[in-house]
């Protein structure tokens, strides 16, 4: 299970868009999920560009996350945490 932080701006008078902010996930395992998270936010147009997971398990997150078109980042891995199976 994960968490996502998002921070969404109403448009200004104008129309220019306002800031967004996609947080990230808690464990990263393949990033099936947090991609369908971030292409939902892309799609009612705010900017998502990093996807940030707590603990990345190894597992193909950062492949499909990057290959997706965003950039990724794990704050730590399963290796950093004496962890190998």
């Amino acid at each position: 299970m994960g968490w996502v932080r998002i921070h969404l701006f109403p448009k200004e008078e104008d129309g220019r868009s306002c800031p967004a902010e996609l947080g990230g996930v808690a464990l990263a395992a393949t990033g099936g999920q947090v991609i369908e998270a971030a292409q939902a936010i892309r799609e009612v147009g705010a900017k998502v560009e990093r996807i940030v997971a707590v603990i990345d398990r190894l597992q193909g997150a950062g492949e499909n996350i990057t290959e997706a078109g965003f950039e990724f980042n794990a704050l730590l891995t399963k290796t950093d945490l004496g962890i190998t199976a």
